[in-house]
């Protein structure tokens, strides 16, 4: 895998960017998760606007390694397709999430309004995209992996059990 090459001023910020932005996605993920399991029907909505910004805060804390004026095409967006090929530019398996992308582009505008409303199986299916969206981000820029989120998730696909 190639390693990015920047000025060492530049490495030491954009390693905090990165990190900013991946913290502020996590904290997303995790809010998602957790709805997701204390009251799956009624907050799928919420669910999948969760999930969309993650999808998006991951895609810009990978486009965050490049320079400065590279990083002002995307800075302003909130489009996921168009967040995925500005990372598949400097990485080509991004190309693999722009279909599956196309769904979730709306949940981060479309499914705040009345007339629009997502089931359990799309908070579900866009909750397994911005996991592994996430595990790909990790790998790519070799960030410590925390095992919290992944843990979260496993608990969640356990049969919750009654209070009695």
């Amino acid at each position: 895998m190639a390693r990015y090459k920047y000025h060492d001023r530049f490495e030491d910020n954009a390693q905090t960017v990165i990190r900013s932005w991946v913290s502020k996605a996590d904290a997303d993920l995790i809010a998602a998760i957790c709805l997701a399991r204390i009251c799956p029907h009624t907050v799928s909505d919420i669910v999948c606007y969760l999930s969309q910004q993650c999808l998006e805060k991951y895609f810009k804390a990978y486009l965050s390694i490049s320079e400065a004026e590279w990083q002002a095409r995307f800075e302003r967006t909130h489009d996921l397709i168009r967040l995925s090929y500005l990372a598949s530019e400097l990485d080509w398996t991004f190309v693999d999430f722009q279909r599956e992308l196309e769904k979730f582009d709306e949940y981060g505008i479309e499914i705040r309004y009345p007339d629009t409303a997502s089931s359990i199986k799309d908070a579900d299916s866009a909750i397994r995209l911005a996991i592994r969206l996430r595990n790909r981000l990790h790998m790519l820029l070799d960030l410590r992996k925390s095992d919290y989120v992944n843990s979260l998730w496993r608990e969640l696909q356990r049969p919750k059990q009654r209070l009695t």
